[in-house]
């Protein structure tokens, strides 16, 4: 694979995005002892706080995670990367690395909230019994499950053909759409890493922990960026040999 031919590029983006997200912990350590109040207001604080981080690291872990993406681009290209790439791509998708960071934390904000309505014993789960909130726990797992496979190739989407971050989310969810076993593939690869990463938490071991630490600093989201980068080239050669966008030959197909 690509990853291990140019293995110090992959090792130095990862680095730099966690270190891009070192900012935010610190504005949330910094700030949140000086936004206590009563215990009232508490929720409210916290809240706040996190709002906060949030839009810290939007214009920081945004930008960051768009860098990571346009020097995978530039590795899956074999032309010369450089480790420039990762600043190049850093400040020519700031914003739309913001943009992207700022969608994902609100879905994640109105799925998780969701979540915790409809599996809570308040007026949710109250109001449609068990069996509803089942359902409706099981749909928003489902969507989220599709908005995950989007992001595989969301950031890949705007560093290899320069679109906004709207454009780039409609064409990410109906090239998962056209593609759901390749892409329940990759996403199956993701969970095995992530899986190894959170072993510590099942299995506590300093020796474990130590070695997730470590494949989180230096290996494991640059790993990720790569491989949806390459697994958005191994889809789009199709799509381009037939001149057609992800939907759209999946449409010319059905009318056959």
């Amino acid at each position: 694979m690509d990853g291990y031919d140019y293995l110090q590029f992959v090792v130095f983006g990862n680095v730099m995005w966690c270190v891009a997200w070192l900012i935010p912990v610190f504005v949330l350590t910094a700030i949140g002892p000086s936004l206590r109040g009563d215990e009232g207001a508490s929720a409210a604080w916290t809240a706040a706080v996190v709002a906060i981080s949030l839009l810290v690291a939007a214009f920081v872990v945004g930008p960051a995670t768009m860098g990571l993406a346009a020097l995978a681009r530039a590795i899956t290209r074999r032309q010369d990367p450089r480790l420039v790439d990762f600043f190049h791509g850093f400040r020519r998708f700031y914003f739309r690395g913001a943009g992207l960071f700022a969608l994902n934390a609100a879905v994640a904000t109105i799925c998780g909230a969701n979540a915790f309505f409809w599996s809570s014993s308040g007026p949710g789960g109250e109001r449609i019994g068990q069996v509803g909130s089942f359902v409706i726990l099981t749909l928003f797992g489902y969507g989220m499950l599709y908005w995950i496979l989007m992001q595989v190739y969301c950031p890949a989407f705007i560093a290899r053909d320069d679109i906004a971050v709207l454009k780039a989310t409609k064409k990410s969810a109906l090239l998962v759409l056209d593609n759901i076993p390749y892409s329940a593939l990759v996403f199956a690869q993701l969970a095995v890493i992530g899986l190894l990463v959170a072993l510590p938490l099942f299995v506590p071991n300093a020796l474990l922990m130590g070695l997730s630490v470590m494949l989180v600093a230096f290996v494991v989201v640059a790993f990720a960026m790569l491989l949806g980068a390459c697994a958005l080239d191994d889809l789009m050669q199709k799509y381009e040999s037939a001149d057609a966008e992800p939907g759209k030959a999946r449409r010319a197909r059905k009318s056959r």
